[in-house]
């Protein structure tokens, strides 16, 4: 699904930033999805369903974050981001399953990730 479609489809939540759609999309041609390109073990489909635009949103969010709160912020933006998508892309046996493999996703991000970024952008 091409970036414009994604945004039409599912919509977005209002970003940490005062981001438009239009430079959302342009911010969106520089983002790999979910890991980073060194974790090619982390999937940007669970399920069959393609959770890399939200976690192309949340790079961008925390890319843009200010503080420590913006980084909260954006880390609740990822995970209805990916809750809107399963909503979207799953049927409701298999959208139980992707909402637990979502809620344990964003829970690692924000212990193994989430505080490292914030001290390495010295936030308080």
């Amino acid at each position: 699904m091409d970036k414009q479609n994604f945004a039409e489809r599912y919509g977005y939540y209002r970003l940490v930033s005062a981001i438009t759609l239009s430079q959302l999309l342009t911010e969106l041609k520089h983002a790999n999805g979910c890991g980073t390109k060194l974790s090619w073990w982390i999937p940007d489909k669970i399920l069959g369903v393609d959770f890399s635009m939200p976690c192309n949103i949340h790079d961008i969010e925390c890319t843009l974050a200010k503080n420590k709160k913006d980084l909260h912020t954006a880390s609740d933006n990822f995970l209805l981001n990916m809750r809107k998508v399963i909503k979207k892309d799953s049927s409701w046996v298999k959208s139980l399953a992707c909402y637990i493999v979502a809620e344990g996703y964003v829970k690692a991000v924000n212990y193994f990730w989430l505080n490292k970024y914030a001290t390495k952008r010295e936030f308080e």
